[in-house]
């Protein structure tokens, strides 16, 4: 038989067991769901057509030069505020049915309020918008 020390000892050992068991689950549960809408908000914005500033008229010169690869097109895209992220782009284009088109060499008017969409319709020669010389 056990003393009321011993028991209360056990009781004591059991609570702070049982409290450590449930901070442990809510931990993995608000992980799940971070993870869950960090994945959610990068596939929204990667497979939403967003512009950058849809408001915008101003006219931004990009130019693609011969080889230039999905990462370096996408690089001069952000720089130039064209696009909101480089992954955003790179995963859009991998997914698109241009997946394995190159990008058409030569120098282009783009503006901010074209989607990634059109930006890679006119950088992949499907729309012709390249500039006149």
């Amino acid at each position: 038989m056990m003393t009321k020390d011993e028991e209360r000892k056990n009781n004591r050992d059991d609570l702070f067991r049982l409290f450590w068991k449930v901070v442990h689950q809510i931990l993995i549960i608000g992980l799940i769901v971070g993870l869950f809408f960090g994945m959610y908000s990068f596939a929204y914005h990667a497979f939403s057509n967003e512009a950058y500033d849809a408001s915008s008229t101003r006219k931004i010169q990009v130019v693609i030069s011969k080889g230039d690869g999905t990462g370096q097109v996408a690089d001069q895209l952000y720089e130039k505020h064209l696009i909101i992220g480089k992954n955003r782009f790179k995963v859009r284009k991998f997914f698109s049915k241009y997946s394995e088109t190159e990008f058409v060499p030569g120098k282009y008017s783009l503006s901010q309020s074209q989607g990634i969409d059109e930006i890679m319709a006119v950088l992949c020669g499907d729309v012709r918008e390249k500039e006149k010389k």
